[in-house]
């Protein structure tokens, strides 16, 4: 049910987003948890990783990250 309300609710964000700024295109990724965080790894490690990635993503004219929050 989760799953659920959380597809409605994105898919509900995306149309209101795509009619309030009127951008025709979506360009996005998914992140998955554990390619950003490691528990054996130290917090600045993990938060240069997490930068890292949103270089990348803006190096990469990306309009949007979708980031996993739990697994």
């Amino acid at each position: 049910m989760k799953t659920l309300t959380t597809i409605i609710l994105f898919f509900l964000f995306f149309n209101l987003s795509y009619a309030q700024g009127g951008n025709t295109e979506f360009r996005s990724i998914w992140i998955v948890t554990w390619e950003y965080i490691s528990g054996s790894s130290s917090v600045e490690t993990n938060k240069a990783r997490i930068r890292s990635i949103l270089d990348n993503m803006n190096t990469a004219n990306m309009s949007s990250v979708i980031w996993q929050a739990r697994q």
